[in-house]
């Protein structure tokens, strides 16, 4: 039987996260054929041994000696991937049905699309957050960074983050979020992954991007489901530490996307 889906998690020092995630696939995850991989980057919470403890062979686990970030770990793992989709899913999420086939059958459903996401729920509040929006420019990452510009353009604002749209519904979108995706496998590869050069931010910016110039659609599904507790990883590091990568990867991001369109 074909490996439908490799399910792709990336682990720092957030082992009882990541424990409940991979439980929660296990008990909801039907009448597919799916591999967990699990790249751990330099945890020190020991995070290794409780895995190979409750999951034994049960998972795939990579563990790095550094920290490779968000996109280098997930590099890691879905180019050692199996799976005809790769799922990239954060380690802070979980499920409470069979979403990830709803979303397999989309991809086996329609050739032309090249990644979908599902709804992604706050863990606190249980309501669907606004992830999905139009592509972003230097004008609109200046705006929504910014409160008093978000009142002042407002308009600009609304329609790029499609804020009218209600989330429980399917849509043809531009940027997808990258903490629950499934992507083409081969896509994924012919893009060349992640650019590396960005560690933890835009990196759903530049996938998304990427995708579309090669010719294919992105979806959001309203349908699938996954439960996210936000930025659980980031909470382990300084604000200024994590101030300065955003400052970089925001500064690559436009960079690359100027490559981009020569």
């Amino acid at each position: 039987m074909t490996m439908n889906v490799s399910i792709c998690i990336v682990n720092y020092n957030t082992a009882d996260l990541t424990i409940k995630c991979i439980d929660s696939i296990f008990q909801n995850t039907k009448d597919i054929k799916f591999e967990i991989i699990v790249v751990d980057n330099a945890s020190i919470d020991g995070s290794i041994d409780l895995f190979k403890k409750k999951f034994s062979d049960k998972i795939l686990l990579i563990q790095n000696r550094t920290n490779r970030y968000f996109t280098g770990g997930f590099n890691d793992a879905i180019y050692s991937a199996k799976g005809e989709y790769v799922l990239i899913l954060n380690s802070d999420t979980y499920f409470v049905d069979n979403s990830i086939k709803l979303m397999v059958d989309f991809l086996d459903k329609y050739s032309n699309v090249g990644a979908v996401e599902g709804c992604i729920y706050n863990d606190d509040t249980k309501m669907p957050t606004k992830t999905s929006s139009m592509e972003l420019t230097l004008e609109l990452d200046s705006i929504r960074s910014n409160k008093i510009k978000k009142i002042i353009f407002k308009n600009k604002y609304d329609k790029y983050a499609m804020l009218d749209w209600d989330r429980c519904s399917d849509k043809k979108v531009e940027v997808l979020c990258d903490a629950f995706m499934l992507v083409r496998a081969e896509l994924f590869k012919n893009i060349g992954g992640y650019n590396e050069a960005l560690k933890l931010y835009f990196t759903e910016e530049y996938l998304s991007d990427m995708i579309r110039i090669f010719g294919y659609e992105l979806w959001h599904l309203g349908s699938p489901k996954v439960y996210h507790a936000w930025s659980s990883s980031t909470k382990k590091v300084s604000q200024k530490f994590i101030d300065i990568i955003y400052k970089t990867d925001r500064d690559i991001y436009f960079e690359l996307k100027n490559m981009m369109k020569k």
